[in-house]
């Protein structure tokens, strides 16, 4: 179930452009909790995010 109520970001063509080298991919259940983790113990730098996506 999408929570995001906007458009999204980027489509994912315009996105998959951006992409060079090694992707990771990760799921989670708690978007702004695994941020929140990322950004505090890893020093993440957070492109964007919404309710369903982060690009980190």
């Amino acid at each position: 179930m999408k929570l995001r109520k906007k458009d999204p970001w980027k489509s994912a063509s315009e996105y998959s452009k951006d992409l060079s080298g090694l992707s990771i991919n990760l799921l989670v259940m708690d978007i702004k909790h695994s941020i929140n983790f990322l950004q505090k113990i890893i020093n993440a730098k957070i492109i964007y995010q919404d309710p369903d996506f982060a690009a980190i």
